[in-house]
């Protein structure tokens, strides 16, 4: 098992390139040098607290909180987590931008590792535009009652045939206090999202509705005030190109079960 490194600052961003870790971590630096990789934000890329700050893993992207007021709180390391990680309380509007990061309009993916909170509070942001019109992307759970599970969604415009992909609460096994790693892919050639818990995929869609291609993104969130996370944020990790493929034997389900079962060695999270 690698070396856990609790807390401390362990790469060098390097434009265009993997990081550089120090001390080695075998789970990072395999995680560091996955194929199509963009962005990653954890705690080990922070630089500063008041507000929180720092710069992703991958490209030295800047990641920051909006204000003081916006950060969210850190969740230390501790003997079963190499840490630190983030909890987000929905009602300051806490959230983390990246705001020169652009998603790549040909296709992109993500996965988070979270844990969200019981609450009658509609929307738990994942991942959207910060910049509320045209097709800006939005992905989101929600829950109706404390104590249900989780809706899965996501559009690129409106709600509809064509522009979104709602997957209902008592499909996605999606639960309040579990961590846990959800991921969502859009291929833009063929025009399809898919969603994602763990190594279960949970469904697909046509979504014929581009995203937009405008810079400034927001990490546990999905734009707005309203749209923010609730709960614990660990990391969160967003690639070029899809993640999912109908063919079963297509090699990107292999690559993303792989990164899904590194995702889960990091972090701790059963998958």
């Amino acid at each position: 098992m690698p070396a856990q490194t609790y807390g401390s600052a362990i790469v060098t961003p390097v434009a265009g390139a993997g990081g550089r870790y120090f001390p080695g971590n075998e789970l990072d630096r395999d995680i560091a040098s996955f194929r199509d990789l963009e962005l990653w934000w954890d705690g080990k890329a922070l630089s500063g607290l008041a507000p929180i700050r720092g710069r992703d893993r991958l490209r030295g992207l800047a990641v920051a909180a909006p204000s003081v007021a916006a950060s969210p709180a850190i969740v230390p390391s501790t003997a079963s987590f190499d840490g630190p990680g983030f909890s987000f309380l929905k009602t300051a509007g806490q959230s983390l931008e990246a705001a020169a990061y652009t998603l790549p309009a040909t296709g992109y993916h993500f996965l988070a590792v979270i844990d969200p909170v019981n609450a009658n509070t509609t929307v738990r942001g994942l991942l959207g535009h910060k910049d509320g019109t045209g097709n800006r992307v939005r992905w989101w759970l929600a829950q109706a009652a404390p104590g249900d599970p989780f809706s899965f969604n996501m559009n690129h415009a409106a709600s509809g045939g064509g522009n979104s992909l709602n997957l209902a609460a008592g499909t996605t096994g999606i639960v309040a206090g579990v961590r846990q790693v959800v991921w969502g892919s859009y291929d833009g050639v063929n025009q399809v999202v898919a969603m994602g818990r763990g190594q279960t995929a949970l469904g697909n869609g046509a979504v014929t509705v581009a995203p937009k291609s405008a810079a400034g993104l927001a990490l546990f969130g999905a734009g707005g005030s309203t749209q923010e996370f609730f709960g614990r944020g660990d990391a969160i990790i967003i690639g070029a190109g899809p993640l999912w493929d109908a063919y079963a034997d297509n090699p990107v389900n292999a690559r993303r079960a792989a990164l899904v079962a590194l995702l889960g060695a990091r972090y701790g999270v059963a998958v």
